[in-house]
């Protein structure tokens, strides 16, 4: 090894730049801008898995990728060219292997695999440059003019002179490793006269000037420079200097301009002055899409509701802001500048328990937990107490130092909506389990097919532990049918719990249950609450064995009443007899139809008894099948064979105070015109009509007889028929009528028309 060389372990950046696999791309790219650092080596488990460099960063933007999304393991680059530190391994083993692979930065491994550190192309450059060579050459003696003899083949004055580089650097390999190095540099590497025209350049320079080696010599940079630029101030400046380094933009021929860097030494030799070119275009086009990117980003965080910051917090919790969007002072009430200006300003604001309990603790875990989320009260500017939720995402970037990105937003109206439905649900558990009532919540079980298979308790009332004879505690969390079994295996509770989900269609049964230790009758009734059941359930066995002892009396009195209908009937019709037996054995004319008037009578009022002992209502009569049963009896009586009955009965049902009434006067209209409208034989007609009209009722008796005699006033009339007709009438509050017939008369049998008109009477309760 050349004493003027040193050792490849002496060169080594023991501390590069380091990442997860996990690291977001732009958490990687703000590293890199941050430590000014050219790559990024991924390591995991202290093996290094990738290498991230900004070509990295932009082939991912060119892809459209979403660096904030996109992780490095994604975008680095692997496998990763490295080299085994050893004894044989040199300074120029490093620059060859870097050479063949046209790498920049080559990480260096212990005999473990292990990283130990990186060596970078600039490093190797500044190693080997040659004006570093030939300064510490020139302090050791005139030998060192031989360093760049080689690199022209024609010696001139001022010139180097070729000759090989063996004796500087080491006698093996025989190769001259300073002309390998101008030779393949990756970087440009230049060599000017004193009025700037060039005499060497390395390939890298020729591509970067986008000429050949015989264009590029001879020329001077002010024909690669910016025409409006007056190169020549700046180069006597350079020369007077001795140095100069900065950033060019290069104006090649064929129109493109590539952004460089530049360093250059004047006089390394006399009148010859070394320049190394970098073109930095792909990283300048980087930083202006990272700037346009951050200023897109920029823009969406300062419009969104929520608020981010970004800040670096130390072990001694003091920290420093780096970022907050428009939206911070939003939430906060305090400006960018303000809390800038007093980083204690925001901590002061928070409500102090929250402060002590929430933040405090959160704050300390950053360093070992790297997502966290808390809510807290903070004082507003306004003077108004706020609740926030805010979301850290915490990064390690030192050993006291973390760097942490906190979303936040305004929860105010949530907390708020939770604290009033917090005292809902008391308030609802307090009245429930105050109520007289069983009240339970069940939640649908459901096997992989969706199939509902049992339901979960999460909620009892105190009630409902009572009648299921178990303590709250046994209810809840439990499945329905591993406590109550019986609900599926001796009753359809269960299925109807299901179709009650299934279908969202609630029930209200009452059932009988014996099994689990409950026995009684039980209301139950259950309403579908989101994907289970809400059921309330009593207990109404007492009610139902009342019912059924109601129910068996009920069923004694229905038979007492129907057995008093049916014997009244039957002594009703035993009058009716005697009064025939009576009128057999008379000899009177008019006794006798006396006798005979009066037994119809009695016999209407047995016939509305026989109705309703007959009937499943005692307290109704269906009038239609009661007159018609009237009529043809009163027909049978006092009719003959040429007269013709016609009856038209709706199907109407009327309370017993109505039928009773009615029934008597219809056996007094219909017996009236048997008897009295065909006094001699003759053909004729009898019609019986009862109808309802609106909430009326309307009762026609007509005949084609003889009529009812003109200058009669039915009402002053003696007769007791016409008189119980009139009676009969005002006790049902009807209007009655009498008038000749329209229809079917003759002038010698004009026929009358008899009419009621009533309303049902409302029933009176009787003591």
């Amino acid at each position: 090894m050349s004493p003027y060389l040193p050792a490849l372990a002496e060169i080594i950046d023991r501390f590069p730049l380091t990442a997860t696999p996990e690291t977001p791309v732009r958490v990687a790219i703000a590293q890199l801008n941050q430590c000014s650092a050219s790559c990024l080596l991924v390591v995991e488990a202290a093996k290094v898995v990738g290498i991230f460099t900004r070509s990295n960063a932009l082939k991912l933007m060119a892809a459209g990728a979403d660096l904030s999304q996109t992780d490095l393991k994604t975008g680095m680059t692997c496998p990763v060219i490295s080299l085994t530190l050893s004894p044989r391994q040199t300074v120029i083993t490093a620059f060859s292997l870097m050479q063949q692979h046209q790498i920049r930065h080559l990480p260096i491994l212990d005999d473990r695999g292990q990283l130990l550190g990186l060596v970078t192309q600039d490093v190797l450059i500044r190693v080997l440059d040659p004006v570093n060579l030939v300064e510490t050459q020139v302090s050791q003696g005139p030998a060192a003019f031989q360093v760049f003899r080689s690199i022209k083949s024609s010696p001139a004055e001022n010139e180097p002179v070729q000759v090989s580089c063996e004796a500087l650097v080491s006698p093996q390999p025989p190769e001259n490793p300073w002309k390998a190095l101008f030779d393949h540099a990756l970087d440009a590497i230049l060599i000017a006269d004193n009025q700037g025209c060039y005499l060497d350049a390395n390939p890298a320079a020729c591509e970067l000037f986008g000429v050949t080696k015989a264009e590029l010599l001879g020329s001077s940079i002010a024909n690669f420079a910016n025409p409006e630029l007056d190169v020549k101030p700046i180069w006597q400046q350079f020369l007077q200097q001795g140095q100069m380094s900065g950033e060019f933009s290069l104006h090649r021929p064929d129109g493109t301009i590539r952004e460089t860097e530049f360093a250059a030494i004047a006089n390394f030799i006399p009148g010859c002055h070394l320049s190394i070119v970098r073109d930095i275009s792909d990283r300048k086009q980087l930083e202006l899409s990272l700037q346009a990117s951050e200023r897109k980003v920029s823009r969406i965080l300062d419009s969104a509701i929520a608020a981010f910051v970004s800040f670096r917090i130390f072990t001694d919790r003091q920290w420093e802001y780096e970022y907050h969007s428009a939206g911070y002072e939003k939430l906060f009430g305090y400006s960018r500048e303000e809390l800038a200006a007093n980083p204690t300003l925001w901590w002061s604001r928070v409500v102090p328990q929250d402060r002590e309990t929430v933040l405090m603790p959160l704050f300390e875990s950053l360093f070992t937990k790297t997502n966290l989320t808390a809510e807290y009260r903070f004082y507003h500017k306004d003077g108004s107490v706020r609740w926030i939720s805010s979301t850290y995402a915490a990064e390690k970037i030192g050993s006291d130092c973390c760097r942490v990105t906190a979303l936040s937003q305004d929860i105010t109206e949530r907390k708020q909506a939770e604290m009033a439905l917090s005292q809902s649900e008391e308030r609802f558990r307090i009245s429930q389990d105050l109520s007289l009532d069983a009240f339970t919540i069940l939640e649908s079980v459901r096997n992989e097919a969706g199939v509902i298979i049992d339901f979960v308790w999460t909620y009892a009332n105190l009630k409902a532990a009572a009648v299921l004879k178990r303590s709250v505690d046994e209810l809840i969390g439990q499945r329905l049918l591993d406590v109550l079994p019986g609900n599926q295996t001796e009753s359809e509770l269960f299925e109807r719990y299901v179709r009650v989900v299934e279908t969202g269609e609630s029930h209200d049964l009452e059932i009988p249950y014996n099994s689990d230790g409950i026995t009684g009758w039980f209301r139950n009734m259950a309403v579908k609450l989101k994907d289970g059941v809400a059921i309330s359930f009593s207990d109404i066995t007492e009610r139902k064995q009342a019912e059924a002892r109601l129910k068996s009396t009920l069923k004694e009195k229905i038979l007492l009443l129907k057995e008093t209908h049916h014997r009244l009937k039957n002594n009703l019709e035993i009058v009716a007899s005697l009064l025939m037996l009576q009128a057999d054995k008379t000899e009177d004319t008019y006794v006798r139809s006396i006798l005979q008037e009066s037994q119809e009578r009695i016999y209407a009022i047995a016939l509305v008894h026989e109705h309703l002992y007959k009937s499943s209502n005692l307290s109704q009569v269906d009038f239609s099948a009661y007159a018609r049963n009237l009529v043809e009896k009163v027909f049978i009586t006092w009719g003959n064979s040429s007269l013709h009955l016609h009856l038209s009965l709706e199907p109407i049902i009327l309370n017993l105070e109505t039928a009773l009434p009615c029934g008597l006067l219809l056996n007094e209209l219909v017996s009236n015109a048997l008897k009295h409208g065909f006094p001699s034989p003759a053909v004729g007609d009898i019609w019986v009509q009862f109808k309802q009209v609106r909430d009326s009722f309307l009762l026609l008796v007509k005949d084609n007889g003889i009529g009812f005699p003109p200058d009669l006033n039915f009402r002053q009339t003696e007769s007791l028929g016409m008189q119980l007709v009139c009676d009969l009438a005002q006790q049902l509050n009807g209007t009655f009528s009498i008038k000749p017939l329209e229809e079917n008369s003759t002038a010698l049998q004009p026929g009358t028309c008899c009419q009621l008109c009533f309303r049902e009477l409302i029933y009176s309760k009787r003591l």
